[in-house]
């Protein structure tokens, strides 16, 4: 399916945006979704997938592409969206952990603080 993947075919649109990013973390190009997930929760953060697009991101940058600083933005974003969704309190927590990875201890602590 990836090698079938031409970004310029994909829509616009979250659905799309998000099968294209689906498409690519799923074949093992895990870096690849990034854009496409970025695009859905910068572009459309009104969507009711942009949170899940959100803290799917962090996981990408944090899990695949190690870049731990973007995670917790990522994850912070995920949190904004969507403050009493269901991936808030994951996020919250997902958040920590990749703040403590990016050595921002002292944030981290201070986000702690308001997981209970």
């Amino acid at each position: 399916a990836y090698a079938a993947l031409e970004p310029e075919t994909v829509k616009d649109e979250p659905a799309d945006l998000l099968l294209a990013a689906d498409v690519a973390r799923l074949s093992g190009h895990p870096q690849k979704a990034v854009p496409y997930l970025r695009k859905v929760v910068t572009k459309y953060p009104g969507d009711q997938r942009a949170a899940a697009a959100a803290f799917t991101l962090g996981r990408v940058l944090l899990e695949d592409v190690r870049t731990p600083a973007e995670a917790a933005r990522a994850f912070g974003r995920a949190r904004s969206l969507a403050p009493s969704g269901i991936l808030a309190e994951d996020a919250l927590v997902r958040q920590i952990e990749a703040l403590v990875a990016a050595g921002d201890r002292s944030t981290a602590r201070l986000l702690a603080q308001r997981y209970k």
